[in-house]
């Protein structure tokens, strides 16, 4: 039996090699993405600026089947490991499930582990049943779980129709409604959505309500990457409330990340007042911790009304105003709502007392701040 210092060590590698496997999904799923000036109009104003795919080897030579030794600074595993990735990048069947089998071999966990997710991705590219047997070997159910979440995504990239097909006919395969189920919806949709947005929308759209969310956000996702008006079209297929709500707070979170300026315009243009007000906070919040003087000389040019001082109150959670109370402080006098202006306030107040309280206007004689 496994010592609790080997298992804990297990744990590690194996959550090391899905990270990289997740982040290998993420990059064939979506696309690349591609304290001055902060105060509020009519008091300093400069000029900001706003910063806003990978090819694949082909033609490798076919590798011969050879296992992975286990010295870890032996440039002979360092070879074999390379052979190992261009099997994964264009090997047939046999090459591949004989890699499988030599990397039970591997000792390094985490390159046994991401090393059986590449080549698992690979054979779901020419036999994507057979991938899923291989899947269902695994031993870890992370390890299970994280291939078949890749078998399903590869798959659909190629013959989303097959795969969405087999999925509604293998559900109880992959849990009943169970988060793995649902991630593995999402996979489908986002691939699908790659080639053909229309019809993945349609097909996330008709997914039971408990998996629909996850296949709707990968589209949802997947198309604002490249082209956010054609995602607001997909939006505007549900009704105002919760599940559209998320998928908005998903939408902005996810992009504004890399484009915060292109989601808080976009914002803007969302039909209902709510959801119009919540995401443009949500994309200037993320937009000050960026840029916060191209983001304070946008919310400067807002109109006055509900969606600016939501601006105002999201853009001074910002990290730059966060660090100096005054600039804030001066923000939110330009908030027009009195409640949310005093619940600014309240909540300056206490961060300025509690980080800075020799800066605090009341400590030079005692007198509060109005």
């Amino acid at each position: 039996m496994a010592s609790l210092g080997q298992r804990h060590g297990f744990r590690i590698a194996t959550h090391l090699a899905l990270a990289l496997a997740g982040f290998w999904i993420g990059r064939h799923l979506f696309p690349d993405l591609s304290g001055s000036g902060i105060l509020p109009r009519g008091q300093h104003s400069s000029p900001g600026s706003q910063s806003t795919g990978s090819a694949v080897a082909v033609g490798h030579p076919k590798p011969a089947p050879v296992g992975i030794r286990s010295n870890s600074r032996d440039s002979g595993r360092d070879s074999d490991w390379e052979a190992l990735l261009q099997t994964a990048q264009g090997g047939d069947s046999d090459e591949i499930l004989t890699r499988l089998r030599a990397l039970h071999r591997e000792p390094d966990l985490s390159r046994q582990i991401l090393g059986q997710q590449l080549l698992i991705g690979r054979l779901a590219e020419i036999a994507p049943q057979r991938a899923l047997a291989e899947a269902a070997a695994l031993g870890g159910t992370h390890e299970r779980a994280m291939a078949e979440t890749v078998v399903m995504a590869r798959w659909a990239s190629t013959d989303p129709v097959a795969a969405a097909d087999y999925l509604a006919e293998n559900s109880a395969s992959f849990g009943m409604l169970d988060a793995h189920q649902r991630r593995i919806t999402g996979a489908v949709a986002g691939a699908w959505a790659g080639s053909d947005p229309t019809a993945a929308a349609e097909w996330a759209l008709a997914q039971p309500v408990e998996s629909r969310g996850d296949a709707l956000d990968a589209v949802v996702r997947r198309v604002a990457a490249s082209d956010p008006e054609r995602a607001t079209e997909i939006l505007n297929r549900l009704p105002e409330g919760f599940e559209r709500t998320e998928l908005v707070r998903s939408m902005v979170g996810f992009l504004a990340a890399s484009n915060p300026d292109t989601m808080a315009a976009w914002s803007l243009r969302l039909p209902g007042d709510s959801e119009r007000i919540t995401a443009t906070a949500w994309a200037v919040q993320s937009w000050s911790n960026q840029d916060p003087e191209s983001a304070a000389q946008w919310v400067s040019a807002l109109p006055e009304g509900r969606v600016r001082d939501a601006a105002i109150a999201s853009l001074i959670t910002g990290s730059p105003f966060l660090q100096s109370p005054e600039t804030s402080a001066a923000w939110i006098e330009q908030i027009g709502d009195e409640d949310l202006r005093l619940s600014a306030r309240q909540s300056l107040d206490f961060r300025w007392r509690t980080l800075d309280p020799d800066t605090h206007p009341s400590s030079g004689d005692g007198s509060e701040r109005p």
